[in-house]
């Protein structure tokens, strides 16, 4: 094909079409309207309104995004469209631009026929009249609804994530103190148990030492009796060394001094047992406990930590038996104490309280110290939260009760006033409805 043929061929391409002319193109523009319409209807949705509002002409896919009719449309206000979505700022920032003359666009939420919405990237633009005035819109929506449903999805599944792996942290910072713990609670039962070898046989020995001691003043009183048969030079010997080593003091001190050994005896053999009954690995397994017994243990192991900070008042009231494992319970109770021991700066007092009503049992730690801030009372359950100075806590230990008493179906409530104390409560069910499988 020559040059001149070539520019013949496109500016005739390129030559807008005379539609209104004399050579019988009605079917042409006929073809490229439908061309139009089919090429919209697959990508846009599309209406065209007047400055009253009135629909005037919607396409196909406007109808099926919106779910009406093109009959429930065309003469009613675009107002029946509105979802209720956006605020009266967004439609009158779209007024005051199309009235100005100028495309407006933006991301438009729809309400669709039967309920729910159909959200889009919007384009509306204004037929100007000859003095430039608008009289009527077309709005031009590309649908992004399933975009937007995509987005809310990937949103909750990131919130979901998010707090998956906020337990997953929980649960392992929880696994890691239970297992230090339980560490802890077998070696804290092997020493006890070498301790009470030898303290066993030390009260035995002062058993037998005290026998032995009053065979020897027997004797000593034997010999006394036999003073008035001696000689005068034996006699005066014998006074002497009785005078100088005070023979009569030796005998009652001697006797003091076995009784404070025994007794000591048997406050390590006690302290020795409570801290066995207190780390007994058997009690993480589901029994039938009286709370009192594992009470005095912890407060026995938690002694040294109370004695120096505050005076420990006990009013127990009289408890059932649970159904519980008392060696993670006993856990909880020895976090409780030993907070409200740090929670006193000088002196102060420390009240334990027990207490049941129908099906439940509760256990109450109250301090006198310094309380907590009301800002932080909604925190101090969570994972490493801790009050306390740099050094003297992980932030685990009301975490890891909190924990143990969920797992029992109980739960811990607190009342705390700044500069009063802090009061504790756990809630424990006297039976488990659905004991678990895990030991």
């Amino acid at each position: 094909m020559s040059d001149d043929k070539l520019t013949k061929a496109r500016d005739e391409r390129m030559r807008p079409r005379a539609y209104l002319d004399d050579e019988g193109t009605a079917e042409e523009l006929k073809r490229d309207l439908e061309m139009l319409k089919f090429a919209l209807d697959q990508h846009v949705s599309m209406t065209v309104a007047d400055t009253d509002g009135t629909i005037l002409y919607v396409n196909d896919r406007f109808c099926e995004l919106s779910g009406y009719a093109r009959d429930e449309l065309v003469g009613e206000n675009h107002r029946m469209l509105k979802s209720g979505v956006h605020t009266p700022e967004v439609f009158a920032d779209l007024w005051d631009t199309i009235m100005a003359g100028e495309v407006w666009h933006n991301t438009v939420c729809n309400k669709k026929k039967g309920g729910g919405v159909t959200w889009s990237e919007s384009t509306i633009v204004p037929f100007l009249d000859k003095e430039g005035n608008p009289f009527q819109f077309i709005a031009m929506r590309t649908n992004i609804t399933r975009l937007k449903e995509t987005e809310e999805a990937l949103r909750a599944s990131n919130t979901k994530l998010h707090e998956l792996n906020r337990r997953l942290g929980e649960a392992q910072s929880q696994l890691l103190q239970s297992e230090k713990l339980a560490s802890l609670g077998q070696l804290a039962a092997g020493v006890a148990h070498e301790i009470n070898n030898p303290m066993g046989y030390i009260d035995s020995n002062l058993g037998m030492l005290e026998g032995y001691l009053k065979d020897l003043f027997r004797v000593l009183e034997a010999y006394q009796g036999a003073e008035a048969g001696m000689d005068a030079d034996t006699l005066k010997t014998l006074t002497e060394l009785k005078s100088g080593v005070d023979l009569g003091f030796l005998r009652e001190d001697v006797s003091d001094l076995c009784r404070e050994s025994r007794e000591g005896v048997t406050r390590v053999t006690q302290i020795v047992q409570d801290l066995k009954n207190f780390s007994r690995v058997d009690d993480a397994k589901w029994q039938w406990t009286d709370l009192h017994h594992g009470l005095d243990s912890t407060l026995n192991v938690a002694h040294n930590e109370i004695k120096y900070k505050a005076e420990l008042v006990k009013e127990f009231g009289s408890l059932p038996e649970i159904q519980c494992r008392p060696a993670r319970l006993n856990q909880v109770f020895l976090n409780l104490l030993i907070n409200a021991a740090q929670a006193i700066d000088e002196r102060g007092t420390i009240t334990v309280r027990t207490g049941a009503e129908p099906e439940w049992v509760w256990v109450e730690v109250e301090d006198t110290g310094k309380g907590i801030p009301i800002d932080e009372i909604g925190k101090i359950f969570d994972p490493f939260f801790t009050t306390k100075e740099i050094g003297q806590g992980t932030g685990l230990g009301l975490s890891l009760s909190h924990g143990i008493v969920s797992d029992h179906g109980g739960r811990i409530e607190v009342d705390s006033k700044p500069g009063e104390g802090t009061r504790f409560r756990v809630w424990l069910p006297v039976m488990q409805q659905e004991i678990q499988s895990v030991g």
